[in-house]
């Protein structure tokens, strides 16, 4: 393991000079189990957390000083909350997952078992060594009185759903991330595609336990759940596995429900069926290019899960989603939620 760092009584002084301090928490502090010291800096400190996507679960997303996800749905508000910050803590924060330019001007107190060598933000001091114990070392050095009150980012995440969240008539992207939340268990493994899916949960999918949320980012590749699924439902045959794929996605790996099927594994596939790349097509529009090569026709994917051997169920309301995916759960094998959602959520959550 790595020792403690130099440079924690320095850092902590930094803190008590700054009056609206964040801390941002990348994958590395989820790989280094950095969760007890984030925590502990953000209780004592009254600091809030804010996480990368491939860092959701290091602390529990329904603790109060959790402030959110960067680079997902609502990325502009949430850039913005960082943004303000007059000190920034880069806990493990691996510069991959970031897409929008760093165009902040904050000092940065950079927290790694590395130094800060990748040129994407300057720091002004590098605590390099292990991130827990540094963050819990920082923590034992509080003053009286947090920096945010609890209230304050009660009210930051109000304003983030409220951005975020729009009537729908259809069946809404958010309400199959937020029904399917309210049936799966926090340990089950949630595995996400790429695509506006993946941005909306990435933002929306509480999680409350560590490497229990999976994505690729950074390159991000379509094609990645339902495999991962497979590879994860095999390594955990007693946790539950869920695969949250787009159809553009599902269309490029579909022959694996058989795989699925052949090796008995009940992995349960929730497709965001909307008939198009959205991701790719929501830019075609933001440039004013027509859409080329970005809608296209699905065959039932209902009867596709049912040909491979698999159980299939459709949804086209909240109502039947939840329906379906309950029977999904309960098919004792591999079985796939056809939901087909209305997008019209994901032009307002990529503009928030």
């Amino acid at each position: 393991r790595y020792g403690v760092p130099a440079g924690v009584e320095e850092a902590a002084g930094r803190l008590r000079r700054a009056r609206r301090p964040v801390v941002l928490a990348g994958y590395t502090a989820l790989r280094h189990a950095a969760g007890d010291g984030l925590r502990r800096l953000a209780e004592r400190w009254g600091i809030p957390v804010v996480t990368t996507p491939k860092a959701k679960g290091v602390v529990p997303e329904s603790h109060p000083y959790w402030a959110g996800v960067v680079e997902m749905a609502g990325p502009h508000y949430m850039n913005e909350f960082v943004g303000q910050a007059d000190l920034l803590l880069a806990a493990g924060l691996d510069a991959v997952e970031l897409i929008l330019p760093w165009k902040h001007r904050m000092p940065v107190v950079h927290v790694d078992p590395l130094p800060n060598t990748d040129g994407v933000y300057v720091s002004e001091l590098d605590l390099v060594g292990d991130i827990g114990g540094a963050l819990a070392a920082v923590a034992e050095l509080a003053p009286e009185g947090p920096c945010w009150t609890e209230q304050e980012l009660a009210a930051h995440r109000e304003e983030y759903l409220r951005r975020n969240l729009v009537p729908s008539d259809g069946l809404a992207p958010s309400r199959v991330v937020f029904a399917a939340r309210e049936q799966l268990d926090e340990s089950a493994l949630v595995i996400s595609d790429v695509g506006s899916h993946k941005m909306l949960l990435g933002g929306l999918w509480r999680t409350e336990v560590p490497r229990t949320f999976f994505m690729s980012n950074g390159l991000g590749t379509m094609g990645f759940s339902l495999p991962a699924a497979i590879a994860a439902q095999l390594v955990h045959p007693d946790r539950r596995v869920v695969s949250f794929v787009g159809d553009g996605g599902l269309a490029m790996v579909s022959g694996e429900l058989g795989t699925a099927v052949d090796r008995g594994l009940p992995i349960v596939v929730v497709v965001f069926n909307d008939r198009a790349l959205d991701r790719i097509l929501r830019k075609q529009e933001a440039e004013g290019y027509p859409a080329i090569g970005t809608t296209f026709g699905n065959p039932d994917l209902v009867k596709l899960a049912e040909a491979h051997g698999a159980a299939g169920f459709p949804a086209r309301t909240e109502a039947e989603f939840a329906t379906a995916l309950e029977q999904a759960l309960g098919a004792g094998g591999p079985a796939l939620v056809d939901a087909q959602i209305d997008t019209r959520e994901y032009q307002v959550q990529f503009s928030a």
